[in-house]
């Protein structure tokens, strides 16, 4: 089992998030990327986000967290969605805004250095920074998506990827 090899900081992360996502109605899995731990989940429920990534180093004392948002941009819109991630993510006072061109998606990013005694306080306030930001930014995201459509076949091999299928 994955969680029997973490260590002290990855468990109290994992524990934490788990909570948190437990209290707001979704479940993942956590899975391992050499030392590196991340707690994965899928949110179809939600319109505004697609997954959330949480992921926790070994050797550093840093959660990051991503979210990424649904659809994804046909090759006809990525100059008008990279002028997008770039006018959204400048000048932000917490996260990033990350748009992946290969695939045409877009990801929320935000972090947060944390003492495993902190993390009960610090790890929701980080996840609803980063909520708050990709709920912002999903409808304008959607729409560009909907002009420019991209072949879903790309779409379900980015989830394989990602474990989520």
């Amino acid at each position: 089992m994955i969680e029997a090899d973490l260590n002290e900081y990855q468990s109290a992360a994992i524990e934490v998030f788990r909570g948190l996502s437990l209290s707001l109605g979704f479940e993942g899995e956590v899975v391992a990327v050499g030392d590196t731990i991340v707690y994965q989940a899928p949110l179809p429920q939600d319109a505004d986000i697609s997954g959330v990534f949480l992921v926790v180093d070994a050797e550093h004392a840093d959660v990051l967290l991503y979210l990424t948002l649904p659809r994804r941009c046909g090759a006809a819109g990525l100059q008008e969605a990279a002028t997008f991630a770039a006018r959204s993510g400048c000048g932000l006072r917490f996260g990033a805004v990350e748009f992946d061109a290969r695939e045409g998606t877009l990801r929320v990013r935000d972090n947060v250095s944390v003492s495993p005694a902190e993390m009960p306080a610090k790890i929701p306030r980080l996840f609803g920074r980063a909520v708050a930001l990709a709920r912002e930014l999903s409808p304008r995201w959607q729409s560009i998506c909907r002009r420019n459509r991209r072949d879903e076949a790309v779409g379900e091999d980015a989830l394989q990827r990602f474990s989520f299928t």
